[in-house]
């Protein structure tokens, strides 16, 4: 094997000559072997150790080696990059235009769309949903519910459907890929768009490290073949169409992992993203702070709820020790608050939840309500989107569910709605009297200000913070 790769991107030899940069052909003979089951990893490698100008080249051609499949186990001394149709000029940044995609997986037959937003894909999410039939694009609640609907698609069509979701909530769909897509169980063909989140060398928040580093290894160990999607349109029709073909072949799922800028900006219409609420989500948090107790624990979902608790703190100049800034785990948030609860059934605990979080896994309201925490009040908010910054309005929640209906349904003791702000102080009161669990759902208005920080205190701070404030 050579020997590694400087910082300055040249090699350097056992002697002590000057470093070089290498042709980019030589570096492509001496760096990789050509095996069929390597092809994607080695040029992706190649992409990422390029010099300036030649990663954009090289990356273009990431998807010109892919149909290769006669290439020699030894590469040949003779062979050269204009061998594999690879390009050494350098070109501009491309970005994917959401409608050219699209149109690309209308070819192959892909009618069907379900998933989970995020922001990576938003823009092409956003387009999908303006132009396609809304009867076949369906925002799920997880990620393993929209594998298993796609799955019901394709048995009911034979058609080959699209599911999308990020990396990072990636394992909520890993069930059904294993014991109900997978080519050794029932072998159900679908294409996974995953935006790539925490992806290796590129800066990303701190949750979202762990799985994006890791995604390509997982992918391998789960047998899923995977590539990254190109943001050109050539290349992305020549990817998705090995990758359509691959799935109707092996009747296995395929993992497109999008990177981060791959497709152009769509802006959704205004018009579509109704707002009828009258509360801001500051001034709820500062009613709900108002109505915390000094002793009172708060469990608070990640996203803009934790980052808005965390600056009401700093702006009030009180201490952050009785607020678990849940960054990560979403849906899990009022599992946590339960935990909490029953191990200090004296203290209460306020969980600062979200309509699509507590759909994601609602099956723990049901929990909530079997083990009777007198001392847990589940605050749901409620403004009808999974994510502002996903920006998708197509998703479950909202006015379509009851949750007061549900959760009296799995048990809780009090439940109540708060439209006004007078209406939350109210439920709050009654909620530190009462006996619970107590849900209150407060409905309000999308958007934050836009001077909005991030959290300076680290996770593993504000862990030992809210240990030593629950000891005492």
């Amino acid at each position: 094997s050579p020997p590694p790769l400087l910082p300055n991107r040249c090699w350097r030899r056992e002697r002590k000559e000057a470093p070089r940069l290498l042709p980019a052909h030589e570096r492509f003979h001496q760096r990789f072997i050509l095996l069929d089951e390597d092809l994607k990893r080695m040029m992706w490698n190649i992409a990422q150790r390029a010099g300036s100008p030649l990663r954009s080249a090289f990356r273009r051609s990431l998807v010109r080696v892919l149909p290769i499949r006669a290439l020699s186990k030894q590469p040949s001394a003779n062979l050269r990059p204009d061998d594999l149709g690879i390009p050494l000029t350098e070109v501009q940044a491309d970005v994917l235009d959401p409608s050219v995609f699209y149109k690309a997986l209308s070819s192959h037959g892909v009618e069907f769309y379900t998933g989970v937003p995020n922001s990576i894909c938003k823009d092409f999410l956003n387009y999908v949903e303006h132009v396609h039939d809304p009867k076949k694009f369906m925002v799920t609640a997880n990620e393993g519910a929209a594998i298993s609907a796609a799955a019901g698609y394709h048995l009911a069509t034979g058609t080959v459907p699209l599911t999308f979701c990020n990396t990072t909530e990636f394992g909520n769909g890993i069930n059904p890929l294993l014991s109900l897509a997978d080519p050794g169980v029932y072998g159900i063909p679908l294409i996974l768009l995953a935006g790539w989140r925490g992806e290796p060398g590129h800066r990303d928040e701190r949750h979202h490290i762990p799985a994006g580093k890791g995604m390509e290894g997982l992918l391998a160990a789960m047998n899923i073949p995977s590539a990254v999607l190109p943001d050109f349109r050539e290349g992305a029709e020549e990817a998705l169409a090995q990758a359509v073909a691959m799935v109707k072949e092996k009747n296995t799922p395929f993992v497109f992992l999008v990177k981060r800028d791959t497709f152009a900006e769509f802006a959704q219409p205004e018009s579509e993203i109704k707002d009828d609420a009258t509360m801001t989500r500051e001034e709820v948090i500062r009613a709900i702070m108002a109505g915390v107790g000094t002793w009172d624990l708060i469990v608070a979902n990640g996203g803009y709820t934790s980052r808005v608790l965390y600056q009401e703190r700093e702006q009030s100049d009180r201490r952050h020790e009785q607020d678990f800034l849940t960054v990560g785990s979403i849906g899990h948030v009022n599992s946590i608050a339960l935990g909490a609860a029953m191990a200090k059934p004296t203290r209460k605990v306020f969980c600062i939840d979200g309509d699509s979080a507590a759909l994601m896994h609602l099956g723990a309201m049901a929990s909530i309500g079997m083990r009777a925490p007198k001392n847990l009040v589940h605050i749901l908010f409620n403004n009808g989107m999974r994510r502002e910054s996903d920006a998708q309005t197509n998703s479950p929640g909202g006015d379509n569910i009851d949750f007061p209906g549900i959760a009296k349904g799995c048990g809780y003791k009090v439940v109540r709605r708060a439209k006004r702000l007078d209406e939350v102080r109210e439920a709050m009161d009654e909620a530190r009297r009462v006996d619970g669990p107590v849900l209150i759902e407060i409905p309000h208005r999308l958007g934050v200000s836009k001077t909005l920080g991030r959290p300076s205190l680290s996770m593993q701070h504000n862990k030992m913070q809210v240990q030593r404030f629950m000891e005492h």
